[in-house]
């Protein structure tokens, strides 16, 4: 995601410093290459598409449902926008680089705990019962391995509709500044091309 983001940021910059430098955006657009993702912006145009039906948005980012008036001023909120975007999924990746180490750390521990330090002590002498009952739960999973994925797979489906619903209201919830910043922005850039405001 973070990389479509950036692709588009770079052909939104291509854009506007096009129109910047005076040129029409049908000679702007020639300026991309086939690959970036604005590139299909010019045929969509020749074909009597209007530019805020014709732009094609990355998720997350608010459609404009009126006429542009103004591409330069629209351009250039939406690589504010899309900046802002891009910085909070850094800020998020470099946040998750610690929890990812310490998971990766547990999967080595548990590796290493499973193939080196049980069996050895498995070696000494008479088994402490949880280990035993560790074994035991091991070698049931492999025994019984496909009856219990056709288990899970009976549980999951019927309680399904239950966790998908707890699902959904939960990640509502996180994301309800996100959501509430990003229709702000919608708002903004919608009185900014001239919308009035009991439309927006």
């Amino acid at each position: 995601m973070l990389r479509r983001l950036i692709r588009y940021q770079q052909s939104l910059r291509t854009l506007h410093g096009a129109l910047q430098q005076g040129f029409s955006l049908q000679q702007s657009l020639v300026l991309l290459t086939p690959g970036q993702p604005l590139a299909t912006l010019a045929h969509a145009l020749t074909q009597g598409r209007p530019l805020h039906m014709a732009l094609t948005m990355p998720a997350g980012i608010p459609v404009l449902d009126a006429p542009i008036a103004d591409p330069l001023r629209y351009f250039k909120q939406l690589d504010q926008h899309i900046t802002h975007s891009i910085d909070t999924l850094q800020h998020l990746g470099r946040r998750l680089i610690y929890p990812g180490v310490l998971l990766l750390g547990l999967g080595i521990n548990a590796c290493v705990m499973h193939t080196v330090v049980l069996p050895s002590v498995s070696t000494l002498g008479p088994q402490p019962t949880a280990l035993t009952l560790y074994y035991r739960i091991i070698a049931a999973i492999v025994t019984y391995q496909w009856d219990g994925l056709l288990s899970l797979g009976l549980g999951l489906s019927l309680t399904w509709p239950w966790l998908s619903t707890r699902l959904t209201s939960g990640w509502q919830r996180l994301n309800r500044d996100w959501q509430t910043a990003t229709a702000l922005t919608g708002i903004h850039m919608r009185l900014t091309q001239g919308v009035p405001i009991h439309t927006c």
